[in-house]
C-alpha cells in the first residue's frame, strides 16, 4: 500500500506488462537508460521506485503480489552495488533469485557509474575527443574523491555495526574500518568512486567546454551490459 503497488494490479492482470522493474532509484531514468540499451523494451515495462529495495523481505512481498495479479510477468529487481563486499553482493543476488526473480547489481557503486564511459560521452558529443573525455572523467574523479571515501566509510561502517548488533561480529573499531576503506579505493577506484558525485562535476566540465544541453542519459551502444541483454533476450525473445 505504501508504494501504490495495489493500483497498479489493473494493469498488470491486463497482460501488457511484460517486465517490473523494481529499483530503489528515484530518479529511474539512469537504469532505464542501461535497460533500453540492453534490449528492453521500455513501453512494455512499468518501474515501481521505492525505499527499502535492498531488504529482501520487501522485495519478496512485492514479488509474491505481481506473481499473484500476473504469472507471466517478468520482475528484474535494480540494486546499486554500493559498498557492498563481493560476499554480501552475492549473498544478496542468490537471495533474490532464489525468488525466481532476475537480480542487476550495478558494476561500480550507482547507476550513473556506467555514463562514466569515454566512448559513451564521446558518441553522444563528438565535438570532443575520446582522449579529453577521459581526462576530464579522471580529473572529476579526482575532485569527488572525498566525497566517495566518506561514503565508502559510512557504508561500511554501517554494515559492521549492523553485523555487530545482530551478533555476527565483533565491535567495530571505527579506524581500521576507515583505513580499510582508503586503502581498497586507492587498489580499485574506478569500482569505488561515487559515481552521482562524479557525474555533477562532469556535467559542469562538459557544459563550460562545448555548452548546450549535457544529457548523459541518452541510450548509446556503450551501455549495453550482457547479463541485462540475455534477461532480454528471455522476455522479448531479441534475436
Amino acid at each position: 500500500m505504501e508504494i501504490g503497488a495495489l493500483d497498479k494490479g489493473d494493469r498488470l492482470k491486463s497482460g501488457l506488462t511484460k517486465c517490473v522493474l523494481l529499483t530503489e532509484d528515484s530518479d529511474t531514468k539512469p537504469i532505464k537508460t542501461i535497460l533500453e540499451a540492453s534490449d528492453f523494451n521500455i513501453n512494455e515495462m512499468d518501474v515501481w521506485s521505492y525505499e527499502g529495495c535492498s531488504k529482501v523481505d520487501t522485495a519478496l512481498v512485492l514479488a509474491a503480489f505481481i506473481k499473484e495479479n500476473a504469472p507471466a510477468t517478468k520482475i528484474l529487481l535494480h540494486r546499486d552495488r554500493d559498498y557492498l563486499t563481493q560476499s554480501e553482493a552475492e549473498e544478496f543476488k542468490s537471495k533474490i533469485e532464489a525468488a525466481n526473480i532476475s537480480c542487476f547489481l550495478t558494476t561500480a557503486t550507482d547507476a550513473e557509474s556506467h555514463f562514466l564511459s569515454s566512448d559513451h560521452i564521446h558518441h553522444l558529443f563528438p565535438v570532443i575527443s575520446v582522449e579529453r573525455v577521459t581526462e576530464i572523467i579522471e580529473e572529476t574523479t579526482v575532485w569527488a574523491k572525498e566525497k566517495s571515501i566518506k561514503k565508502f566509510i559510512n557504508a561500511r561502517t554501517q554494515a559492521k555495526f549492523a553485523a555487530y548488533y545482530r551478533g555476527h561480529e565483533s565491535k567495530p573499531d571505527a579506524g581500521e574500518i576507515a583505513m580499510a576503506a582508503m586503502n581498497l579505493y586507492d587498489q580499485d577506484v574506478v569500482r569505488y568512486r561515487h559515481g552521482k558525485s562524479v557525474i555533477g562535476y562532469l556535467r559542469n566540465v562538459l557544459q563550460q567546454e562545448i555548452g548546450g544541453n549535457i544529457d548523459l542519459f541518452q541510450v548509446t551502444e556503450h551501455l549495453a551490459i550482457q547479463e541485462l541483454k540475455d534477461i532480454a533476450t528471455a522476455i522479448w525473445d531479441v534475436l
